[in-house]
Formats: C-alpha cells, structure tokens, sequence
C-alpha cells in the first residue's frame, strides 16, 4: 500500500504493529498472531511451520502481501516465548533469513 503525502502526514508511523494493522483496514495482528498459534497447534508433534503457509492461508490470492505482517507477528511471538524458530533443524535465537516456527520445546 502506497500512502500519499497526506495520508503520510495524518497517520504518521507508529512501529510496525500499528502501521500494519491500519493498512490492512483494522484486521489486527492479534488475530494473526491467534492464527500462527492456532496452525501450530494442529501439527504434530516436532512438526513446523512455514510462515509462508500462514500468509497462504489468510490472503489465498495475494499471500506475497501478507508476508510483512507475518514477519512482524512471528517477531512479537518469539518475543513472549510463545514458540521457536529454526531452520534445517538448528535452533535459531531470532528470525533472520530463512525460518520455521515450532513450539517452544522444540
């Protein structure tokens, strides 16, 4: 979403969490955030999830879009201890590059 120099000036940047919640008309990140823990949840077992999964799932179409705000939503979570990340099996202490969400015994 592109903003104009007006919309820019009335809605000035307020952290991510909020500027993406106001582009994307209201859906907040807590229900993004209840959706990651949700799909978690239904895994098995030492199962994973790929945050592109999450993003294909909310935004069938324009799932690409939803990517930034997942980012964001698996930052906040991570930050709780509400689950891990990793990738190829190796623990990963923040998200950079490359990841997968497990939960937290993982």
């Amino acid at each position: 979403m592109v903003l104009s120099r007006t919309e820019a000036r009335r809605r000035p940047y307020q952290g991510p969490h909020r500027f993406l919640e106001w582009c994307r008309g209201g859906r907040g990140l807590s229900n993004l955030e209840a959706e990651i823990l949700k799909m978690l949840g239904r895994r098995a077992e030492g199962a994973t999830l790929c945050p592109s999964e999450v993003a294909r799932f909310v935004s069938p179409d324009d799932w690409r879009a939803e990517m930034i705000a997942v980012h964001a939503a698996t930052d906040k979570l991570v930050s709780r201890g509400e689950f891990s990340l990793s990738w190829k099996g190796e623990p990963m202490p923040r998200r950079k590059g490359p990841y997968r969400i497990g939960k937290p015994s993982q």
